[in-house]
């Protein structure tokens, strides 16, 4: 009986496609494409995004999606389950998505370089000031002690107060700092929850189950495009290659964490509520 990638290449060459056809219409890796036909899904980003790849391979070249998936799964089941990914991080990109991540870096790398010489600057300025304002304060502190030495006209009054009692003159001149004011938290949520996620600079892969469509539907997102869910009380989100991933919750910019082991690009089924929606939020 032949296995899953056999029946998909001999499908494919039977209808006389090439895999770059398949890859540009799928937008699939065609690396990707030759593991699958190759049985080989150690380097494909696994979960739910392998079985999104079999499902558009099959229906691509002709065969029943159900059918492909079903043996999918019987040949995870007779290896032991899903196998262990041999790639780095880096592998879950795509060909075209590497120069794209590689310009992610570099933009971050400089942002941080930025910013470290802004704060040593600051730190340098502040030093420089600080003599400047100490001096300033002995000047300040003797000339507020005065008035109390010259307002003693005669021994029966009170005597001159110690010197903690004058230093409080300075004090009083001292500016005040008013106490940071902490940002206001989110509003309670009382109508819906509404998610929107935009791809930015590459490829996508996002699932989002509501009430109203608790299996979901698996898109790819081109860069640029955008899709948007409406839930009543939770949504449950998978996403892949969050780098390029933009998510706004009700309007506010949010933040899908990574909760997958296999690879910090991948979340499985991030659970959002009215009750924890404001820990997506970004501040």
């Amino acid at each position: 009986m032949p296995t899953l990638g056999e029946e998909l290449r001999q499908a494919r060459e039977n209808k006389g496609i090439s895999l770059r056809q398949i890859s540009d219409a799928t937008h699939i890796g065609i690396r990707f494409l030759q593991a699958m036909e190759q049985d080989n899904y150690k380097i494909l980003p696994g979960g739910i995004f392998n079985r999104a790849f079999v499902k558009n391979f099959a229906r691509y070249v002709g065969v029943d999606e159900e059918h492909a998936l079903a043996k999918y799964q019987q040949q995870l089941d007779e290896l032991g389950g899903e196998p262990s990914r041999s790639s780095s991080r880096f592998e879950v990109l795509d060909e075209g998505e590497t120069s794209s991540w590689s310009s992610t870096l570099l933009a971050a790398l400089g942002i941080i370089i930025l910013a470290l010489g802004i704060y040593g600057t600051y730190k340098y300025l502040s030093q420089e000031k600080k003599p400047e304002e100490k001096k300033v304060t002995e000047q300040v502190t003797p000339s507020a002690t005065l008035p109390v030495v010259a307002v003693s006209p005669t021994p029966a009054e009170s005597p001159v107060p110690s010197p903690s009692t004058e230093a409080s003159p300075a004090a009083s001149v001292s500016p005040t700092t008013s106490p940071a004011v902490s940002p206001s938290p989110a509003p309670p949520l009382s109508g819906a929850l509404t998610l929107k996620l935009q791809a930015k600079d590459g490829d996508c892969w996002v699932k989002v189950k509501t009430e109203s469509d608790p299996k979901g539907k698996e898109r790819i997102l081109k860069p640029g495009e955008s899709v948007e869910f409406s839930a009543n009380e939770k949504l449950m989100v998978s996403v892949g290659n969050l780098t390029t991933l933009e998510a706004t919750l009700n309007g506010r910019p949010a933040r899908i964490p990574s909760n997958s082991k296999k690879s910090k690009l991948v979340a499985e089924n991030v659970t959002i509520t009215k009750d924890n929606y404001q820990q997506f939020l970004q501040q």
